[in-house]
C-alpha cells in the first residue's frame, strides 16, 4: 500500500485514505530512519499484526513510501482500516466522476498552421 508520513507531528496517528494512499503521522524525527521505524509499529499496531510483518519496499528516505505488509492482502488491510474511509474501491466498481466543467466550455474554433492566419467563421454570415 501507499502510505504519506509526516514526521516530527504532535502525535503518532493514522489521518485517514487520501485517494489511494494512507496519510500517518508520527511523532519521531526523519533521522537515522526512526520515523520508519514510528511508521512501521504504527501500522502493525493497527491492523493486529507483528512489527516484523511491515517492511518499506521504497521510500526509505522520502514522505511518499510503499510499504508491504507479510500475512495480509490489500482486501484485509482495507477491511482493518476501513473506519478510516478505506482505500478507494476497485476500477470496476468506481463510476466515472462528473466533469460539468468540461460539457459547459464550448469548442475552441479550429485554427491554421500559419501565424496570422484567417480562421474560418463557426456560422456562414446572415443576409
Amino acid at each position: 500500500m501507499l502510505v504519506r508520513v509526516q514526521p516530527r507531528a504532535g502525535r503518532d496517528a493514522i489521518l485517514g485514505w487520501r485517494g489511494d494512499v494512507l496519510r500517518v503521522s508520527v511523532s519521531a524525527p526523519p533521522v537515522d530512519g526512526e520515523a520508519n521505524r514510528a511508521t512501521g509499529l504504527l501500522l502493525a499496531r493497527a491492523l493486529g499484526v507483528p512489527a516484523s510483518a511491515v517492511s518499506i519496499v521504497r521510500g526509505d528516505r522520502g514522505r511518499d513510501k510503499l510499504v508491504r505488509v507479510a500475512g495480509l492482502s490489500a482486501a484485509d488491510v482495507a477491511t482493518k482500516l476501513g473506519g478510516l474511509g478505506g482505500p478507494p474501491k476497485p476500477p470496476e466498481a468506481q463510476t466515472a466522476p462528473a466533469q460539468p466543467w468540461r460539457s459547459s466550455i464550448p469548442p475552441k474554433p479550429p485554427r491554421s498552421g500559419r501565424p496570422g492566419a484567417a480562421v474560418a467563421p463557426l456560422d456562414p454570415p446572415k443576409q
